[in-house]
């Protein structure tokens, strides 16, 4: 076997290895994550802060210690939100910033509850008529 039948045969395994690998790498990659979607999970931790706030009195209104506290509660599962950090808390809360109209933490847990006893009133009115 002269050499260049011994290069074509070095490139021919080249090729192979490398389109191996490369495929490897892409169903790698390509898998989808198990468990829930983003959107569903960040759906999914927007209703949990607004349920902790609802149901729990907040000593200390700070974005460090209310994140502990949702995040130390024992009904937050934190297998299922691994990713749930103090950035994606802080994402979270400026969204609800948005939706309740409000400019600090403190105004956000009263606009909350305040939302939440007028709920609850409405429930309270509507079991009357019944």
């Amino acid at each position: 076997m002269n050499s260049d039948a011994l290069q074509i045969w070095m490139i021919i395994v080249f090729t192979i290895v490398l389109v191996t690998s490369l495929y490897k790498i892409y169903s790698l990659f390509n898998q989808p994550l198990s468990g829930v979607d983003s959107e569903t999970e960040h759906k999914e931790l927007r209703d949990i802060i607004i349920f902790f706030i609802q149901n729990n009195t907040i000593t200390n209104p700070s974005n460090s210690s209310l994140f502990e506290q949702i995040h130390n509660d024992e009904n937050f599962d934190n297998d299922t939100y691994k990713n749930f950090n103090l950035n994606r808390f802080n994402q979270l809360k400026q969204q609800l910033f948005y939706t309740y109209h409000v400019n600090s933490l403190p105004e956000l847990i009263d606009s909350i509850k305040a939302e939440s006893s007028h709920n609850t009133d409405k429930t309270e009115v509507k079991r009357d008529l019944d």
